[in-house]
């Protein structure tokens, strides 16, 4: 198992946006996961900026500053410094993981890196005009196991209609939406591909373009609310300026109308995370 950072993005001039992952999760872990997160300007001393919850992801703000002139305060986390940010994770055995990622952002340079916030501000915007709303799921990783349909000999999901996981094999199946907007298209392949072997053959192919955070991996959902169509993600790619993400492009399948994937509620009018 190893634990590590998948995206790091400077949300300006908000904040930080963190999100990690557990690689190659051992089966036989079941249970409430420990996460705790801790902020440096260098390598250390580490401050604490939450402990024993259980998220993917969090939204690092910055300090407020007052909007009058008079009363002008630092912010302590102005866009300038570099902050490491260090995860830890508690394991329902108890066991602590050992490999920490460390993620110490390196900002383009002082130009690019205004072309940057300015592709992502135009991006998001222009997204209101020729996109539709969108919610992001991100699917659970870890968690308790769902004692329905999660073999504990074969270490296997058996069931892919259970209500209580959504097919994932954790209670829960997926963490809370993400609403956002987002634009499709058809893919370039747009050939169907079967995605389990009780579901049918008749899925098609979509591309979205999404904003660069949350970023999405393979099975997380994509749900367009103009018309209720649900897409599983297959790949992501980010489009990128110096390596810095701008926004990012997912290739899905289209969920069949008969999957159990359309009986999970999900509004547009849920507030995001407070990550």
């Amino acid at each position: 198992m190893k634990l590590r950072f998948t995206c790091f993005r400077g949300i300006y001039p908000y904040g930080y946006f963190v999100q990690w992952t557990i690689d190659s999760l051992d089966p036989g872990e079941s249970g409430p996961f420990k996460f705790s997160l801790y902020r440096s300007g260098a390598e250390g001393p580490w401050d604490r900026v939450f402990e024993n919850q259980d998220q993917y992801s969090y939204y690092d703000k910055f300090s407020s500053i007052p909007s009058t002139l008079d009363v002008l305060q630092p912010n302590e986390l102005r866009m300038f410094t570099d902050p490491v940010y260090k995860i830890e994770c508690t394991l329902p055995s108890g066991k602590v993981l050992s490999a920490i990622d460390q993620i110490k952002p390196q900002d383009p340079d002082r130009k690019m890196a205004q072309y940057l916030r300015k592709v992502q501000r135009d991006f998001r915007l222009s997204l209101k005009f020729n996109g539709t709303r969108v919610a992001l799921l991100k699917k659970r990783r870890w968690g308790v196991r769902c004692l329905k349909c999660f073999d504990r000999r074969t270490k296997e999901v058996i069931r892919a209609n259970c209500r209580e996981c959504w097919g994932t094999g954790f209670i829960g199946g997926y963490w809370n939406p993400f609403i956002t907007y987002g634009r499709s298209g058809i893919s370039a392949t747009g050939a169907a591909s079967p995605i389990t072997p009780m579901q049918r053959l008749d899925a098609a192919s979509c591309t979205f373009w999404l904003p660069d955070n949350p970023s999405l991996e393979g099975d997380d959902i994509v749900i367009r609310f103009a018309d209720q169509k649900r897409f599983r993600v297959d790949q992501q790619i980010e489009t990128q300026i110096q390596l810095h993400p701008a926004h990012q492009e997912v290739n899905c399948e289209q969920v069949p109308a008969d999957n159990i994937l359309y009986r999970l509620p999900v509004s547009p009018d849920v507030e995001n995370p407070a990550y």
